[in-house]
């Protein structure tokens, strides 16, 4: 049973699931709560806890394995990585699958594209990154370009919605 919790793989295969589930239920409660005002942008509520699991699970996860602590906590920041990253993919595509239906095809490329190319990116850079800084550090930053990244990208687009509607709602009326 251990071998499961300990190999990368299988905690993968197994945050899978909650990740999906949370992110799956979540939108569909968005939904439900705002059906009579429902606006796109809202399910982009569903980023927010996820996000927060991303960011403490990259912390847990560099700062067990920096100060060498139990196996187990690399597991637990593992799984909050991996709860974190579905869960918020689903919320992103579930966003812009409904604000741009006609060109799912591409917009389901772009964001598979996105996601390859991050992932990607990370293993080149990050061995001699920890090399020099450490894990606590490396992890600690990820963590902070995730959670900054989010503020940066996620919260314009409802600005950006609000302004719209405010401006459509303008020319309605004259």
């Amino acid at each position: 049973m251990w071998y499961v919790f300990s190999h990368p793989r299988y905690l993968r295969i197994l945050t899978i699931f909650p990740g999906w589930a949370f992110g799956h239920f979540f939108n569909g409660w968005i939904f439900k709560r705002h059906s009579s005002t429902w606006r796109t942008e809202l399910r982009l509520h569903g980023v927010w806890f996820p996000i927060g699991s991303l960011a403490s699970g990259l912390l847990t996860y560099g700062l067990t394995m920096h100060f060498g602590k139990h196996w187990i906590g690399i597991a637990i920041g593992w799984i909050m990585v991996n709860i974190g990253m579905v869960a918020t993919i689903v919320a992103i595509s579930a966003y812009a699958l409904e604000k741009y239906p006609e060109k799912a095809t591409c917009v389901s490329a772009i964001l598979n594209m996105w996601r390859t190319c991050g992932g990607f990116a990370v293993g080149y850079f990050q061995p001699a990154w920890i090399q020099r800084n450490g894990l606590g550090l490396v992890f600690g930053i990820q963590a902070a370009i995730v959670c900054v990244a989010v503020v940066l990208t996620i919260t314009p687009v409802f600005l950006w919605e609000q302004k719209r509607r405010l401006r459509v709602g303008d020319e309605a009326e004259a």
